[in-house]
């Protein structure tokens, strides 16, 4: 009888041993989490922002700053990443002036463009390429979407080619960085300028939740040429002016005709105003623009990595894999 119970507990401390040494297997078998598919639109903190055609994965959501929430999305083929979006946003009830990002205002980028900027609201885009690995300062739901590459195996590129877009008012704010794997030695794609204008169009109908999501963006593929240089474009303060003198213009002139009563000297007085009154109008609103933005609209964030010119991005990634 003894021997009977020794046996059973030899069989008892193998079952135990055998257990131990497949448990943490099965466990590192376990296969990693299932993403959230979304395709269109994202829907985030009452917010639109439109995604590229396709399927695209929820990779990572984290909170960047306070009152800001990041969002990480992966575009798959062939089982490598070949497309990301990061989203940021300001949380329902924080402010959301951050004013133009500073990569619009950059001169050493393919394309660079504020559409508008004031002491209230702002809309603006540029291209830049990165080279992943180069630096720390990455968002951390970029990070945390590596993180969910590496879990299953999906290859990360090494560039990317990358069209940041904002667009802010005092309620809302939302910046999205779309990012398009980059082959070792292709070129900057040139059409991502004129993608990024169909994207800046999407945001801001976005911030006020106007966009279908049965109308997702173009794939870059099917982007448009880039838009003509725009270093001569009129800024929005001199559109301002011009349709500002125009109906005060016409008002004077009304009003100059009536209290007068004489064409010829309705004209002259008219005139005066109309050759005076624009620079006077002009300079006061260059000034607002300058000098009456708070320095917090003027806010940054990380992104995927640096973002560099596509010639340095070529060199920094160069010099990255020497150093590894």
């Amino acid at each position: 009888m003894a021997r009977g119970a020794s046996g059973r507990g030899v069989v008892s401390r193998r079952a135990v041993l055998l257990a131990a040494l497949l448990v943490p297997a099965l466990a590192a078998a376990e296969p990693a989490p299932r993403l959230e598919t979304l395709r269109g639109v994202l829907s985030i903190e009452g917010k639109q922002v439109a995604l590229p055609e396709g399927a695209w994965l929820r990779a990572a959501v984290t909170q960047t700053a306070p009152g800001v929430v990041s969002v990480a999305l992966l575009q798959l083929r062939d089982g490598k990443v070949a497309g990301g979006v990061l989203v940021q946003v300001n949380q329902a009830g924080a402010p959301g002036n951050w004013g133009s990002a500073p990569a619009c205002s950059r001169r050493d980028l393919p394309y660079a463009r504020v559409r508008i900027i004031s002491d209230h609201d702002g809309a603006c885009a540029y291209v830049a390429a990165v080279a992943a690995g180069t630096d720390t300062a990455v968002d951390p739901a970029w990070t945390a979407a590596g993180a969910a590459a590496l879990a299953h195996d999906w290859a990360m590129p090494a560039r990317w080619a990358v069209a940041g877009i904002r667009v802010t008012d005092p309620l809302a704010a939302v910046q999205v960085r779309y990012a398009f794997a980059l082959a070792p030695g292709q070129p900057f794609p040139p059409g991502l300028s004129g993608w990024a204008e169909t994207a800046l169009d999407s945001a801001e109908r976005g911030v006020l939740n106007l966009l279908d999501p049965a109308q997702p963006l173009p794939p870059l593929a099917l982007a448009a040429p880039a838009p003509a240089e725009t270093g001569g474009e009129v800024p929005r303060a001199v559109w301002k002016t011009l349709t500002f003198r125009a109906i005060a213009t016409t008002l004077d002139f009304t009003t100059n005709v009536i209290a007068i009563g004489n064409l010829v000297t309705a004209s002259l007085l008219s005139a005066w105003n109309t050759v005076t009154g624009p620079w006077i109008y002009l300079g006061h609103e260059l000034a607002w623009d300058y000098f009456g933005a708070p320095a917090e609209q003027r806010r940054d964030f990380p992104g995927l990595g640096p973002e560099l010119p596509p010639a340095a991005a070529t060199v920094a990634r160069g010099a990255e894999e020497k150093r590894l």
